[in-house]
């Protein structure tokens, strides 16, 4: 006689192991991938300019953010995203603005890869090819010259000893232009920051072994004469700063959907 309690019973607990090892199995997953390292900065830009042809003077903030998980790394660009409404304005067409809010692109690519993929948003199926080179020089001061070690001469070092930043005043040997700032400041940590790739100054970095974070480039006042008018005094700010995104799972998850693709 076959005793069906028996084998129901069996069954039972075999189902309740396996749904059990699934379950586990799903958690286990999802701490490994709650657990995947993602490291987030934010550069901001500050610029000082005074227009040539009225002397107004003009303040700009410029920042984007730059993710990085496993061997990838993602730069979030904003933009200004508007609703617009034509008008007629005295027989003229005009665009009003209804409405307006700060967006991001997003620029993805594998580390020492030449190419990546522009993603219009986080949910965007689709893609386009872009060259890294290009986009860094354009975007995130590939190109730029924050450090001239045969012009810029070293007159000042500092430690603070609370925070223990690291703080470099320096002058140009030759000020050829007014293009050239009068003093610059190089700010250094030995923090977290030391192990993100992104960069002001690869030499710099190396030869401090510390994490040049923050400069700044001060253009001292320019006296009516020299100019058609007074120009004030300029500063040139770039800073790196560690962030922890609101919607970090949103961008792990995005990076874990897209980076067989890449």
């Amino acid at each position: 006689m076959i005793n069906l309690f028996h084998n129901t019973i069996v069954k039972f607990t075999l189902h309740a192991f396996m749904a059990m090892v699934l379950f586990l199995s799903y958690c286990s997953a999802i701490k490994k991938n709650s657990n995947q390292p993602l490291k987030t900065i934010t550069i901001v830009a500050n610029y000082d300019f005074v227009m040539v042809d009225n002397g107004s003077f003009i303040h700009v903030e410029d920042s984007f953010i730059v993710s990085y998980y496993q061997d990838l790394i993602l730069y979030h660009v904003p933009y200004t995203y508007e609703v617009t409404k034509p008008t007629v304005r005295n027989d003229t067409i005009e665009e009003k603005i209804i409405s307006s809010e700060i967006r991001y692109k997003y620029f993805i690519y594998k580390a020492g890869r030449s190419t990546g993929y522009k993603y219009d948003s986080l949910n965007a199926l689709s893609n386009r090819l872009f060259s890294v080179d290009s986009f860094l020089a354009a975007k995130a001061f590939a190109k730029s010259k924050f450090y001239d070690n045969e012009n810029d001469t070293l007159i000042e070092a500092t430690t603070d000893q609370k925070t223990k930043v690291f703080a470099e005043k320096y002058i140009p040997r030759v000020k050829y232009d007014e293009t050239y700032p009068d003093s610059s400041y190089m700010y250094f940590n030995d923090h977290k920051l030391k192990n993100i790739e992104f960069t002001f100054s690869k030499y710099l970095d190396s030869v401090k072994n510390k994490k040049l974070f923050k400069v700044i480039f001060i253009h001292n006042p320019i006296p009516k004469g020299k100019c058609l008018f007074e120009v004030p005094r300029r500063n040139l700010i770039f800073e790196m700063k560690e962030t922890q995104l609101k919607k970090s799972t949103e961008i792990i998850d995005f990076f874990e959907r897209v980076k067989t693709l890449i």
